[in-house]
């Protein structure tokens, strides 16, 4: 199994793609009993209703999150993952559970990596920035961040 991005940030929070095969979903038939109430009299009758029920899929770094689980195909699944801001740096794996139960592990496929020194990440977009600009001093000596993406446009300015 694979994932697409495999490598995240504390702190990160975007769409996953996970790779591998033997992905399954199930959909389930089942009879319900419907009844009406007409004047004086029940009508019965049988329905068939469906379910469909997907895999889940786990990380193994503690307090990581994977939802909005898509099925795209038996090789292919699409989900959001978040990773907490406290999470430890390190590789984990990522579990796949069908509906019947069976499971595919990818080992150590998922690595949570620090920051590189002296960057932050955008806080609307996640892209990592650059060291600091220097503004000129009448800003109060304050150091500030620019977002390298041209459609976020984000800044952050910190003072020291």
């Amino acid at each position: 199994m694979t994932i697409v991005p495999n490598q995240f940030f504390p702190g990160d929070s975007k769409p996953l793609l996970v790779q591998g095969a033997g992905f399954q979903k199930e959909r389930r038939e089942y009879d319900v009993e419907v009844s009406e109430e007409l004047e004086r009299r029940t009508k019965r009758w049988r329905e068939k209703k469906y379910e469909t029920f997907l895999p889940s899929v786990i990380c193994s770094a503690p307090g990581a999150t994977i939802s909005n689980i898509e099925f795209v195909s038996p090789v292919a699944l699409r989900a959001t993952i978040s990773i907490p801001k406290t999470c430890p740096i390190g590789n984990y794996d990522i579990v796949v559970t069908n509906p019947d139960g069976a499971q595919i592990v990818g080992s150590n496929v998922l690595q949570i990596q620090s920051l590189p020194n002296g960057q932050i990440k955008c806080r609307k977009c996640s892209v990592l920035m650059p060291k600091p600009v220097d503004i000129p001093k009448n800003a109060a000596e304050r150091k500030t961040w620019f977002c390298p993406n041209p459609a976020c446009n984000w800044h952050q300015s910190i003072t020291p």
